[in-house]
């Protein structure tokens, strides 16, 4: 009876052990964990035409492993001192759009980024002096670096999800100080 006992005592042990490796480890590994947010700063441009800002993307990966983000972009709107209305769902209209079409990239390329490590990708702008209202929207994909015995566990234990890469996107809005 002694040896029946220790039998099952170690295998609930194994059980147990196994099920928080895959809870506290592999699960935060094959997740990613990303920090992404938008700043508009505006720059000291004497000139009576135009106001000149910097738009900065912060990608921060908080997360246990590593990865590599690609396809930095964002687009902007914009609403001149003056005009009003509504748009759609009662968010102010913002007529006019940089680029005309499609995104702005700030960066293209696939870059590796570490645990605990913070990107910033910037971009200035030129906008007619009058501007007061500025949203930008901002992209970028993610991907993972885990090795193929993760992999191949994830596919066995994780719930359903997208495939890799991970979209993140984010938008804000920014009201421009007169100087």
């Amino acid at each position: 009876m002694g040896d029946a006992a220790a039998i099952i005592t170690a295998a609930v042990a194994l059980v147990a052990l196994i099920g928080g490796y895959i809870q506290l480890v592999l699960r935060r590994v094959i997740h990613p964990c990303v920090e992404f947010d938008m700043e508009f700063s505006s720059l000291n441009c004497p000139s009576p035409d135009q106001s000149v800002g910097e738009v900065t993307c912060r990608i921060r990966n908080v997360g246990p492993g590593a990865g590599y983000v690609t396809n930095v972009r964002c687009r902007v709107r914009y609403r001149l001192a003056g005009e009003g209305g509504k748009g759609q769902v009662d968010e102010p209209d913002l007529a006019h759009r940089l680029p005309a079409e499609g995104w702005f990239h700030l960066d293209a390329e696939r870059r590796f980024i570490q645990s605990g490590v913070t990107q910033l990708y910037r971009k200035p702008l030129a906008l007619p002096a009058d501007t007061c209202l500025i949203h930008i929207w901002g992209r970028f994909e993610y991907e993972l670096a885990v090795g193929w015995v993760t992999i191949s566990m994830a596919r066995v234990l994780r719930q359903p999800r997208g495939p890799n890469p991970s979209k993140y996107a984010v938008r804000r809005t920014f009201a421009t100080v007169e100087t």
